[in-house]
């Protein structure tokens, strides 16, 4: 029995956040490995953003395709991904050593991410996704 065509498009639409997710994941891991050397953050720290990424990412590849108005990932996406891999290492130093370069570092990432919010809508509307 041949696909529908919602179904055909769903799972197209699961490969293009895999295509985005898969390098961020890797990305995500090599940079919370050279921030937590740097902070002196324990083995934790990467096994936590590798869990929390990793998680997050599978959630949107199963949810991708369903409901999802547009075939394919945009650069608004990319946005939110990147965002995503913010929010993780903020999240990831959750009982980390904290120094007043860390608190420093946390607030400052999540002031960006927080206005940083607007350009993922900006670029979805910009690109048509």
């Amino acid at each position: 029995m041949m696909p529908s065509v919602s179904q055909r498009t769903g799972l197209a639409l699961r490969g293009s956040p895999v295509k985005t997710l898969a390098p961020g994941w890797i990305a995500e891991v090599a940079l919370a490995w050279i921030l937590g050397g740097r902070l002196g953050f324990g083995p934790w720290f990467v096994v936590k953003a590798a869990l929390l990424f990793g998680g997050s990412a599978l959630i949107v590849v199963r949810a991708a395709g369903h409901g999802h108005p547009f075939d394919r990932f945009g650069a608004a996406n990319l946005v939110t991904t990147i965002r995503l891999a913010v929010v993780v290492l903020v999240a990831a130093c959750t009982g980390e050593a904290a120094s007043p370069t860390v608190a420093f570092g946390v607030a400052l990432a999540s002031v960006l991410v927080a206005a940083s919010d607007g350009i993922d809508g900006w670029l979805a509307r910009r690109t048509g996704l």
